[in-house]
């Protein structure tokens, strides 16, 4: 009989030393979750200036009033700012944030050894312009009272100004649109007041503006292809004139004279 009673005593202590400590555990969870948040910290010594991987990150808790970071994709590939041991929370500040890219200004888009050209086309233009795109190498064609010539060669196309009264863009490039395949440029070139602009050498400028208002302007556009793989075509007209010998003495020399 005391067997029995000693054995369920015991059995009551232990059922009760189980359920206090049970209870302690659930307490000690319960607190933890109230005073501290899930983070992801280092899982081992990292210096500043390494970039994050992913072997380097844990996820552990952290005090509530520390600010951590709970999103692993946030911290992969980043640079730390400051040092930090194994276990140690990293905040937002310990990142290094990369600048912005910069806009590039107007000149930063002429290639070297170029100047910017404003060609305004006016009424005349032959071109199908929303074919063209940014970076196209063309050759300025002129004709006038005296002929056809030659007015620029290998321009590169860096954009259209749109004309004065169209609508406010909220594009990036300001006054100038740039010619990609998805900001055409049909709305400049429907309103019939069309300017390009264009990255030319120094030595064609005075012939692009010698160019009339009368004068009928083409632009001979140059294939991807030959651009990509660096041929130049040269569009040279046919001859108009035959040599003719001159003689003078003992001297002799040829001119050209028209057919």
């Amino acid at each position: 009989m005391k067997s029995k009673t000693r054995g369920s005593a015991t059995a009551s202590i232990a059922l009760f030393v189980t359920s206090g400590l049970m209870a302690s555990v659930l307490g000690l969870r319960q607190y933890d979750r109230v005073t501290s948040v899930p983070a992801w910290v280092t899982s081992a010594p990292v210096q500043a200036g390494d970039v994050l991987t992913q072997d380097q990150l844990t996820q552990s808790r952290i005090p509530r009033d520390e600010v951590g970071i709970d999103n692993p994709q946030t911290l992969v590939g980043k640079r730390l700012r400051i040092s930090k041991g194994a276990g140690e929370a990293i905040q937002p500040g310990d990142l290094i944030v990369p600048a912005p890219p910069q806009q590039k200004t107007l000149a930063q888009h002429v290639p070297q050894g170029r100047v910017l050209y404003s060609l305004p086309l006016g009424n005349h233009a032959t071109t199908p312009l929303s074919q063209l795109h940014a970076g196209d190498r063309l050759d300025v064609l002129v004709r006038g009272r005296n002929g056809v010539r030659t007015a620029a060669t290998d321009v590169r196309l860096i954009g259209v100004l749109k004309p004065r009264g169209s609508s406010p863009s909220t594009d990036d490039g300001g006054a100038i649109t740039s010619l990609l395949p998805q900001r055409s440029s049909r709305k400049a070139a429907a309103s019939g007041n069309t300017t390009l602009v264009l990255a030319v050498q120094p030595e064609h400028v005075y012939p692009l503006a010698h160019i009339a208002a009368a004068d009928q302007v083409s632009l001979v556009i140059h294939s991807a292809l030959d651009v990509a793989l660096g041929r130049q075509i040269t569009v040279t007209p046919a001859r108009t004139e035959r040599p003719v010998e001159v003689v003078a003495g003992l001297e002799r020399s040829t001119v050209y004279v028209n057919r």
